[in-house]
């Protein structure tokens, strides 16, 4: 992965609704980014925080879904990488459960440029079969 840039789609701060966060602009020939997700603090009854990254070709969409993190209801990181977006991206959680549930989170990382995406290795003699159980994130890595 090429041309990195650091981007922040949730600055660490404490979220008790769902919504969706301000476009970040990937900025031009950027199309993969790789983020963490560090989750500091949960409270409420069965509490869960389900995020889904969104791009669009503006900052005013259409917005599609890209991917989701695995849904968080403890406190720790994850990692994951996207690919095949378009210029701008954003974030859009769902939070869930009972007795005023409260994650304090951050989402961050870098954008970078790739020179083939995932999509493209179906057209290079790896039998695409071959290809059909790897996850999206993983194929967005060897990219």
């Amino acid at each position: 992965m090429a041309n990195a840039v650091a981007i922040t789609l949730h600055a660490s701060a404490a979220e008790t609704t769902s919504g969706a966060q301000a476009a970040v602009d990937l900025g031009e020939g950027r199309s993969c980014v790789k983020l963490d997700l560090v989750v500091t603090a949960v409270a409420g009854t069965n509490p869960t925080l389900a995020i889904v990254l969104e791009t669009a070709p503006t900052s005013t969409g259409p917005w599609r879904s890209a991917g989701s993190f695995t849904t968080a209801t403890t406190t720790g990181k994850s990692s994951k990488t996207f690919a095949e977006l378009d210029r701008y991206v954003r974030e859009n959680r769902t939070i869930g459960g009972t007795a005023g549930p409260t994650f304090t989170y951050s989402l961050a990382g870098y954008a970078h440029q790739l020179y083939a995406q995932p999509s493209d290795l179906t057209k290079t003699a790896i039998a695409s079969g071959a290809l059909a159980n790897i996850a999206a994130d993983t194929l967005a890595e060897c990219c």
